[in-house]
């Protein structure tokens, strides 16, 4: 990438400058696409109502919709939870079959509690996850192939901008943002609030399919 604009010694773009812009191209791309895609399940415990997602789950970034057992939870926010689950964290609070999640400190909070016919039936979650960083020439990104072009254009913008040369770089980054648009227009999932601060609204229940 530096012989094409003449620094071959890396002066003015070292090899790390070009990952960190490989790995910021590839994180808004992700953003902005709602790729790469993903599930995860863990196994539920009776009387158990708190998961730590890190646990089955450490590379969310996104969460779209979460199942129990085949069904859909409905998300609550944290002032929902506060507001009509006044009593969520007392003890005794009795357990049944989980209708309902909400999501705090990296964790996953079932209501109610599991109920003994709940003990070992599925958690899942489907969600964004955040893709792995490229760390070595070798590594591929992992963002959809027809992308990795966007990605390109993405880099060539910053290194144009770190040698001065603006006008350029801003043409780049504008041919950058509206391919990438155009692929976000023909992603699955609507725009969701980002992990951990889960904004979730109820037509998702009904999106789901």
């Amino acid at each position: 990438m530096q012989a094409k604009f003449g620094d071959t010694a890396g002066a003015e773009a070292t090899t790390a400058d070009i990952l960190n812009w490989i790995n910021d191209g590839i994180t808004e791309i992700a953003r902005r696409t709602q790729q790469p895609q993903a599930t995860a399940t863990t196994a539920v415990a009776t009387g158990t109502a708190t998961y730590n997602l890190s646990l089955f789950a450490a590379d969310i970034i996104r969460l779209r919709s979460v199942m129990f057992d085949g069904s859909v939870l409905q998300p609550l926010s944290i002032e929902e939870a506060d507001t009509f689950l006044a009593d969520r964290e007392r003890a005794g609070q009795g357990t049944g079959v989980p209708g309902m999640y909400w999501i705090w400190a990296d964790q996953i909070n079932l209501w109610p509690a599991p109920d003994t016919s709940s003990n070992g039936k599925l958690l899942k979650l489907f969600y964004q996850k955040r893709p792995p960083p490229v760390v070595v020439d070798a590594d591929i990104p992992a963002i959809p192939l027809h992308m990795h072009a966007d990605l390109v254009d993405y880099v060539v913008a910053q290194v144009l901008e770190t040698v001065g040369e603006k006008e350029l770089a801003d043409k780049r980054i504008a041919r950058f943002a509206s391919t990438v648009q155009e692929a976000s227009s023909d992603a699955d999932w609507p725009q969701r609030g980002s992990f951990p601060h889960v904004t979730v609204s109820l037509d998702d229940v009904a999106y789901f399919q």
